[in-house]
C-alpha cells in the first residue's frame, strides 16, 4: 500500500476476477507441518545454515512429493545438490529413515530457504542530498533469499554518505541510495598533505573542480599558480603522493 502511494495512477485501476481461488495442497496439513519442522531442524544442524537464523518454506511441488513420504519416518538426512546455492530455491536430496536408519522414502525437494539479516532503515523521510547521521537510521530484520549485497548492514559505512534520492519513512537503505559525501566545491581552499620519500608536508590549495570522497580533482597552488591533482580524503582535505 505504501509503494502504491507513489503511483497515484494505479489507485484508480479496477481489477476484475473471481472473488475466491482454491489452492490445491499436497497432502495432510499436519503431516506437511511435521515435515517442514523436521527439515528446518535438520538444516539448522548443517553448515552453513547452522550459523544462520533461517526459515524454510515449501512449495506446492514439495508438498506433493512429501505426500508420498512414509509417515513412519523418525529421522531426516539431506544434502544440497549444488553447494553454491544455499539460499532462495535450494534443491535438496532428502532421505526419510526409521529409527534403525533404514531408508523409508527418498525425494528431491526445492524449498525456499530464507535467512534473517539485520539491515538499516530510515526513521523519518529524508530528502535527496541529505547527509546521513546515526540518528536517521535504525536496525530492522528482513528475510532474504540471497546474500545481503543490496542492503546496507553496517551503520558506520552509511553515516556521512549522501542520499542519491529521496527516501520515505521506514524505507530499507540500499547501497544504490548512497553517494560518497561532497568534500570539495569549486573555489574552496583545500588542505593538501604531500607525501614524498617518507616525508609529509601540508599546504593550502584552491579547488578547481568539485569532488566527492575518493575523487581526484584539480587544485591550484595560490603562491606559484601551478596546477596539480590530488585525491580527496575528507571534507576540504586531499592527499598528493609523489612516486
Amino acid at each position: 500500500a505504501y509503494r502504491l502511494q507513489r503511483c497515484p495512477g494505479l489507485l484508480d485501476i479496477n481489477l476484475r476476477g473471481p472473488s475466491r481461488i482454491a489452492i490445491q495442497g499436497g497432502g495432510d496439513p499436519a503431516f506437511l507441518r511435521r515435515c517442514q519442522k523436521d527439515l528446518t531442524k535438520q538444516l539448522q544442524t548443517t553448515a552453513p545454515w547452522d550459523a544462520w537464523s533461517i526459515s524454510v518454506r515449501l512449495g506446492l511441488d514439495d508438498e506433493r512429493r512429501l505426500a508420498d513420504v512414509s509417515p513412519k519416518y523418525t529421522t531426516v538426512a539431506l544434502r544440497p545438490r549444488d553447494s553454491s546455492l544455499l539460499l532462495g530455491s535450494v534443491a535438496l536430496d532428502v532421505v526419510f529413515a526409521d529409527a534403525e536408519g533404514e531408508a523409508l522414502s527418498e525425494c528431491t525437494l526445492s524449498p525456499t530457504i530464507l535467512r534473517e539479516v539485520k539491515v538499516l532503515m530510515t526513521i523519518e523521510g529524508l530528502e535527496r542530498g541529505h547527509t546521513l547521521q546515526a540518528a536517521d537510521l535504525r536496525e530492522t530484520s528482513v528475510w532474504l533469499g540471497d546474500a545481503p549485497r543490496r542492503h546496507v548492514t553496517d551503520l558506520a559505512s552509511a553515516v556521512g554518505s549522501e542520499l542519491s534520492r529521496r527516501l520515505g519513512p521506514g524505507e530499507l537503505l540500499l547501497h544504490s541510495h548512497l553517494s560518497p559525501p561532497m568534500c570539495a566545491k569549486r573555489g574552496e581552499i583545500i588542505r593538501v598533505r604531500i607525501q614524498s620519500a617518507g616525508m609529509t608536508i601540508a599546504m593550502n590549495a584552491r579547488a578547481l573542480d568539485p569532488g566527492r570522497l575518493g575523487d581526484t580533482v584539480r587544485l591550484r597552488n595560490p603562491t606559484s599558480e601551478a596546477t596539480f591533482r590530488a585525491a580527496l580524503t575528507g571534507r576540504k582535505q586531499a592527499l598528493f603522493a609523489t612516486q
